[in-house]
């Protein structure tokens, strides 16, 4: 009995193993879709964008939103360090 519970335990770990396996995620390059296409809000986004682009939450070099594998939302915003802290 113990003999079987171990063989049908290493199946499924196997199993479970070879699903992993599956599962592909960008490499190289990560495909771009609009934010409802995976079921975000495109209006929240763009509201966050506003305020992190206006410096309200200190300086913030990017925001990038990835949902199900896709990059539904990027924005980077520059900022002059040099000039800030007097470099």
């Amino acid at each position: 009995m113990v003999r079987m519970r171990l063989s049908l335990f290493f199946c499924l770990l196997f199993l479970s193993a070879l699903v992993r396996a599956q599962t592909v995620y960008p490499a190289a390059s990560w495909e771009m879709v609009p934010p409802a296409a995976v079921g975000l809000h495109p209006d929240s986004l763009a509201a966050l964008d506003a305020t992190l682009a206006s410096r309200a939450q200190g300086y913030i070099d990017g925001m990038l939103v990835i949902r199900h594998g896709k990059i539904a939302y990027q924005r980077t915003y520059a900022h002059d360090y040099a000039k800030i802290y007097g470099a």
